[in-house]
Formats: structure tokens, C-alpha cells, sequence
């Protein structure tokens, strides 16, 4: 039985592009969330943080190979590299038992 996939991605904005990237990134949410196997996708920030954090649940990690390959996906690159300090750092996690 394949194992769902946990993943958190710590996203430091720049701080004058904060508000707009809060909105592309909700557009990834609202699109990731009707793909098949997205378990949780969501956007969360602490107020005195300097970074976002995106929260991902799939159901196998080949749903998220194939979310991997989505347009809009593929568009939050060019949103990174015009409102991100550098690029997400990213920390995949299996369930414990």
C-alpha cells in the first residue's frame, strides 16, 4: 500500500510583493485542491514571520509527481523568481508509522 506524502514549503517573500503573492498563491491553492489525490494544500502565515509556509497532503507522492507537471504549477515558477527572495525550500515527510 503507497504511503501519502507530506509536504511543507517555506516561502520568503519580498516584503513589498507580499500581498501579491499571497494572491498567486491562492490561485495554486484553489487549483491544487481539485486535482486528484490533494489531501490539503493550504497557505499559512504567522503575522511576525518574515515566510510563508504551504502545507500539502497527497495521497502517493505520484499524485504529487503529477501535480508537479500542472500549469499552474509550472506558473509559480516565473511568480517565485519576480516575488520570492529566494528560491522555496522544500521538506518532504512520510507518516511515522
Amino acid at each position: 500500500m503507497a504511503q501519502p506524502l507530506y509536504l511543507i514549503a517555506t516561502i520568503r517573500p519580498i516584503p513589498e510583493h507580499r500581498q501579491a503573492l499571497i494572491e498567486e498563491c491562492k490561485k495554486l491553492v484553489n487549483a491544487s485542491l481539485q486535482e486528484a489525490g490533494c489531501e490539503l494544500y493550504d497557505l499559512v502565515i504567522a503575522d511576525e514571520d518574515d515566510y510563508f509556509t504551504m502545507m500539502e497532503k497527497w495521497t502517493t507522492k505520484a499524485h504529487w509527481d503529477d501535480h508537479m507537471l500542472t500549469a499552474h504549477v509550472a506558473a509559480m515558477g516565473d511568480v517565485e523568481k519576480k516575488y520570492c527572495l529566494e528560491p522555496n525550500q522544500l521538506k518532504f515527510l512520510l507518516p511515522a508509522y
